[in-house]
Parts: C-alpha cells; sequence; structure tokens
C-alpha cells in the first residue's frame, strides 16, 4: 500500500534497502506469527513469519521505487496488517499517471515473483503444511506474494486496487476518492458475505473493516465542511483562514497541507501546519511538513525552529530527515547536525 506524507514508525527493526529507509515493527511479526500459530509446527511458523515479511518488504519495495522513480524520497514501514508507503507528494506524483504506476507497483512485484515461482515449480497457490521445507516455503512465498497480491487489487479504498480506482475515476481528487468509496462499498460487502460463505471468518472480519472505512468516507463526504469545499474548488488561502477560524479536523487541515504543498504554495502549507498545532492537533507530520515548506521558501532558520518542534511532538526517522530533498537547504544551517542526528 502507499501512501503519502512522512510515516510516524516509532521502534522495531531499522535499516536502509536500496536506499529506502525501512522499519519493521514488532507487531508485524506478533499477527504473522498469530495467522500461523494453527500451522502446529514451529518451523513451519518461523518460515511463515519470515517468507511473510520478505514478501509484504518487496511488495512495498515496488511502491518505494516507483515513487523514487517519480523524484521522491520514499520510506517503507511494516506494521499491524501489512505494510504502507509514505512519500511526500510533488505535482508529479499528484498526476493520475504516477499515481496509479506507484500504487500498482507494489502489486506487481508480488504477483511477477510469485509466477515465476510457479514457473519454476513452485506449488500453487495455497499453503502445504507438512511438506518438506523447501516446498513449505516456496508455497508460502506463492501464496503471500501472488495471491494476497491478487486480493490487494480488489477495488476497496485503502487497498491498492482502491487506490488504483480512485487514480482513474473523473472528478477532483475528493470527489475521485469518495466515487471509489461508493464501490469499495459495494465490492466489500459482497467480499464479507462470500469470505464467510466460504468459511474464511479471519479474512470476513478483515473484510468487514475495510467495507466500514469506505462506508464512513461516503458518509462523511455526504457533510463535507466549509474548509473541505474550499479546497476541492482551489482556493487554499480560504481554506487557510477557515481552519484558522476553528472549523475542519485534523484530516482536513493534513489534506489542506498536502494539497498547498503539491501546488507549491509553500507560504500556504507552512501556515496550514502552524494552525493545526495551535488548534492542538499535536501529529509531527504538520511540524514536520511546515519545516520542509519554510525550507523550500529559503525561511531557513524558521524551517529549523519547526523541524524541532517536530522532533519534540516524536518525529525520531532520522534517516527520512537526512534523505528528504526538501530539506536540502538546511543542509548548511548551524541547527542542521543536531537535527540529522549527525
Amino acid at each position: 500500500m502507499s501512501s503519502l506524507f512522512p510515516s510516524r514508525a516509532r521502534g522495531g527493526l531499522r535499516f536502509t534497502l536500496f536506499g529506502v529507509p525501512v522499519t519493521i515493527s514488532l507487531s508485524v511479526v506478533l499477527l504473522l506469527a498469530f495467522l500461523g500459530f494453527q500451522l502446529g509446527d514451529p518451523v513451519e511458523i518461523v518460515l511463515w513469519v519470515v517468507i511473510g515479511i520478505t514478501s509484504v518488504l518487496l511488495h512495498e519495495l515496488g511502491h518505494a521505487l516507483a515513487a523514487r522513480a517519480a523524484g521522491t524520497a520514499p520510506e517503507i514501514a511494516l506494521a499491524g496488517l501489512g505494510g504502507v508507503t509514505t512519500y511526500r507528494p510533488t505535482p508529479r506524483t499528484e498526476g493520475r499517471g504516477w499515481s496509479l504506476v506507484i500504487g500498482l507497483a507494489g502489486p506487481a512485484v508480488g504477483i511477477v515473483l510469485g509466477l515465476v515461482a510457479v514457473a519454476l515449480g513452485a506449488p500453487c497457490c495455497r499453503v502445504a503444511p507438512g511438506a518438506p521445507p523447501a516446498e513449505f516455503a516456496l508455497s508460502v512465498f506463492v501464496f503471500v506474494s501472488l495471491v494476497w497480491s491478487v486480493l490487494n487489487l480488489l477495488p476497496i479504498l485503502p487497498l491498492d486496487g482502491g487506490q488504483a480506482l480512485a487514480s482513474l475515476l473523473p472528478g477532483t481528487p475528493s470527489q475521485r476518492q469518495v466515487r471509489a468509496a461508493v464501490v469499495g462499498t459495494v465490492v466489500g460487502a459482497a467480499a464479507t458475505v462470500a469470505a464467510f460463505l466460504a468459511g474464511a471468518v479471519f479474512a470476513a472480519v478483515i473484510v468487514a473493516l475495510l467495507t466500514w472505512q469506505n462506508v464512513r468516507v461516503w458518509r462523511d463526504a455526504a457533510r463535507p465542511s466549509t474548509t473541505t469545499r474550499l479546497a476541492d474548488g482551489g482556493d487554499l488561502r480560504a481554506a487557510r483562514d477557515a481552519l484558522a477560524a476553528g472549523q475542519g479536523g485534523p484530516e482536513v487541515a493534513a489534506e489542506v497541507q498536502r494539497r498547498a504543498f503539491a501546488a507549491g504554495s509553500f507560504q500556504i502549507s507552512a501556515e496550514v501546519g502552524e494552525i493545526a498545532l495551535e488548534r492542538g492537533f499535536g501529529h509531527p507530520v504538520f511540524a514536520y511538513n511546515s519545516a520542509c515548506a519554510w525550507a523550500q521558501l529559503g525561511m531557513l532558520d524558521r524551517a529549523a525552529a519547526t523541524l524541532e518542534r517536530a522532533v519534540e511532538l516524536g518525529f525520531d526517522d532520522r534517516d527520512q530527515l537526512r534523505a528528504d530533498p526538501h530539506l536540502a537547504p538546511l543542509h548548511d544551517h548551524p541547527a542542521w547536525p543536531a537535527l540529522a542526528g549527525g
């Protein structure tokens, strides 16, 4: 799954793969172990977890390399039910073409690798408990890489298939998300019923939760805030003023800040982030994004102070910070060594 903005992943195993910062949290290990517990054999459970994490990481690497090709600095976080690739939007990635490429790159990697494994003799398309270790490992790889990637293409938000659908539908970005949510609600409801009838209760619960997310997007769109309507209309300055007047919540503020940054309206993007912080929306992403915007404007003292605020609020991914091209103007600032952890 791909997303926008730097992640707030904390803790876990951290490393860099092909130049992309990666965080693997304990939660993804525990959840995979829980899903594989029914295998019974400790060796098979370990193989299931290790290969599952590897397959998910390769999937996210597809998103990340496509995002980097579009000129962004992506990062990967594996946690909970899977992974997410985050990156800062640019006018290029906001376009339908690159948005679609980035969204489909992850499933494409999984499907291609899974098909290659099948062509080389791996069993398809279910896990083979009790088989020799090598055969079992290959069956897990095909199942997670190929089968999960195909399911991830279901047109249900926030799955990659839902995001791809949103890129293809007509309308503004918000309208496309709502229209994709309508499709996701219908498809998700049908998939939930089918999973229950097939006896896949756990899968049915997961799909039901995803379906509820689509219902919420659809429902919330029926009563858009003034700020959302202004942002949809392209009046980012008025949307900023509405936020300053107390309208809209953190999700709306994040969307307005994202759109302003992608449009090159760095002053508005920076101010929206500071307004969000003043209103008590304490996520460090607001401060981090404002710092990037101030840096792009050449207001380096203000950018450094805002970046310090992001660190105080919990932003601790120094790899992302050092690699982010939007912070490059800060590299010669006296505060940079302390902020970059160098």
